[in-house]
């Protein structure tokens, strides 16, 4: 048989070459971030300037307008190998734009209009206008998806400290080309698993269909080095006593249900030590396993039965903005749940780590990073990205006081930034030779 390295295995495609140049130009003289003082200074855009008063000397936290790959070329400068945490939620290669409904109140003010809004029949024969969010569709098909990718996530990893993970959000459409790409950048020792998160219950229904509904998206996780390690995650589930009654053993002594386990390699002295505190049940063949109580919570729909379970890589307990429903949504395209992103800050960050977004969107990793304590830079190329992030993060606690400020990135000419492959642009004439992927 044959040894096969996956470390000598890469994925080749028209144009990769030039994104090695295109990178080692921008790194060799990289773009400034340059500080908004007013809304003036954000260019042309309608961000405006915005700073937290600062509790916390000598670190701002920094929301910047523009290309991630100028930015994160800007912050290499002084952010190399310091980030602990990268999440990423990039565009999926899906082959569609996505556009944010806006809608004019009677007071000349714009606000935002979501899913659950549009159902709102009133609210349909409002005046509303549609604003592009982002177009995820490319020339030349996946080489130009591919081409925007690569430099990125080698900047990326330039970025993270040699203990720091990235999250790479992503599904179906790309998983498999982006998973090679990062073994070649990260080396398939730092791959550290692919996350399976079940974004919805019910997906649309066809008479007569081709394939299973796919109800879930991919998030890869490598680290920046093998030794990595990450912190346990607990979940939690309930029952009512009923269910419980055919789940759970029942102690009729300290009237609570227990689940056991076997011992494993407990010393002889911590099995007795256990025993004596009632925490032991023999079985009939004399060995010990090991009891865990169970907490009763009280609610007004009767008493419920708390079990903690660790989390492993199949993420079924997290509801997606469908069911989070207005409690959270911003009207942004393809926004993600908090729940989601406080799950990954918290197994994959410490209190006052520094966490890392460059495709920040609507900016729920950054709202929960301040959230946590943690300190955080984001980035996105949208202005309307940009925008609601501020508004978040502007109603979203600040337990640590970290200042935020609000930049741009210095301006880079074409022949200097060189990019292998931009979104395409809408076709006036009517000749639409875009490349559209699989739906």
């Amino acid at each position: 048989m044959v040894d096969i390295n996956p470390a000598d295995t890469t994925l080749v495609w028209p144009g990769k070459h030039t994104c090695e140049e295109s990178l080692q130009r921008i790194l060799k003289d990289p773009p400034r971030i340059i500080p908004c003082s007013s809304s003036l200074d954000c260019a042309s855009s309608g961000v405006k300037s915005y700073t937290q008063p600062p509790k916390s000397s000598g670190w701002h936290n920094q929301l910047v307008l523009g290309d991630n790959m100028s930015v994160m070329s800007a912050w290499s400068t002084n952010l190399t190998n310091s980030v602990d945490l990268i999440y990423v939620d990039p565009p999926f290669a899906s082959g569609m734009d996505y556009t944010i409904k806006q809608q004019r109140n009677p007071d000349g003010s714009i606000r935002k209009i979501n899913f659950w809004n549009t159902k709102n029949k009133t609210l349909r024969t409002a005046p509303t206008t549609s604003e592009t969010a982002y177009r995820d569709r490319w020339q030349d098909g996946y080489p130009g998806y591919l081409n925007m990718m690569y430099p990125r996530l080698r900047l990326i990893h330039r970025l993270l400290s040699p203990t720091g993970h990235l999250f790479l959000h992503c599904d179906w459409h790309i998983n498999a080309y982006l998973r090679i790409l990062l073994d070649e950048i990260f080396s398939p020792a730092c791959y550290k698993g692919e996350i399976i998160w079940q974004r919805t219950k019910l997906a649309g229904r066809v008479a007569k269909p081709r394939k299973f509904d796919i109800q879930s998206d991919s998030i890869l996780f490598y680290s920046k080095t093998p030794e990595a390690k990450i912190k346990p995650v607990k979940a939690q589930r309930t029952y009512t006593l009923e269910e419980a009654k055919k789940i759970f053993k029942y102690d009729k002594t300290r009237q609570a249900f227990y689940k056991d386990a076997p011992c494993g390699n407990y010393a002889e002295d911590t099995i007795k030590h256990l025993a004596s505190r009632g925490r032991i049940r023999w079985t009939s063949r004399g060995r010990p396993r090991v009891k865990r109580y169970l907490s009763i919570e009280v609610t007004p729909q009767g008493d419920r039965v708390v079990e903690e379970v660790y989390v492993g890589n199949i993420w079924t307990d997290i509801p997606g903005m469908m069911q989070v429903g207005k409690s959270q949504s911003t009207g942004y395209p393809t926004q993600k749940p908090e729940g989601l992103l406080e799950r990954i800050i918290l197994a994959g960050s410490s209190q006052n780590d520094l966490v890392a977004d460059v495709f920040c969107g609507s900016g729920t990793s950054l709202c929960v990073a301040q959230k946590l304590g943690r300190r955080f830079v984001g980035c996105d190329a949208s202005e309307s990205a940009v925008d609601t992030s501020r508004k978040r993060l502007h109603r979203t606690s600040n337990p640590a006081g970290y200042a935020l400020r609000i930049a741009t990135v210095e301006q880079v000419h074409s022949s200097a930034q060189n990019h292998p492959a931009e979104a395409i642009e809408p076709q006036k004439n009517g000749d639409d030779t875009n490349h559209d992927f699989p739906m």
